[in-house]
């Protein structure tokens, strides 16, 4: 593990990889720069302590919401759209305040609740990449939100992340 992936490794305690399908007109407002919180009445608890946050949306559904419920902080989230990742970050906190996240962050837009990522970094990596790091088909699109089952991964979330932005930097 190199010294980068290490030092990430100690700061995070999650354990699950998720693939999150953003759309990507939220991924521009809210994911690829923070949201000023501070700016903003009636912040959920689990963001108050935050003062800027990139902020990803969970579409309704139940396999969403069930996906939802496993986050925990310090997760790798890795955000997919339209054939390619286009970041990764590391879970800080979850919230389920759906109302409040509709009209504060997505303009009413419908969403079973959200995350917050820190320890984030654009990429720009295909989707046949990553989808080998897990051992899926290269056509493989994650539709929603999933969690990676643990046999497929083989190597610490930071490796993981790190490998993902490297990748995307060599291209």
């Amino acid at each position: 593990m190199t010294a980068d992936a290490s030092a990430a490794a100690a700061r995070y305690d999650g354990s699950n990889v998720f693939l999150a399908e953003v759309d990507p007109d939220r991924f521009g407002a809210t994911l690829a720069e923070p949201v000023d919180l501070a700016s903003l009445s009636d912040v959920p608890e689990a963001l108050a302590d935050l003062e800027t946050a990139r902020v990803g949306a969970v579409e309704p559904g139940d396999r969403n919401e069930s996906m939802f419920e496993r986050m925990a902080p310090g997760d790798l989230v890795l955000c997919y759209a339209d054939g390619e990742y286009l970041g990764a970050g590391r879970v800080a906190a979850t919230f389920d305040d759906a109302d409040w996240a509709a009209s504060a962050l997505w303009d009413g837009a419908e969403v079973a609740g959200g995350y917050a990522l820190d320890d984030f970094v654009a990429v720009s990596v295909p989707s046949r990449a990553v989808n080998a790091l897990f051992d899926y088909g290269a056509a493989y699109a994650p539709g929603g939100l999933i969690r990676v089952a643990d046999s497929r991964v083989g190597s610490s979330l930071a490796a993981i992340r790190l490998a993902v932005a490297r990748y995307s930097d060599a291209r």
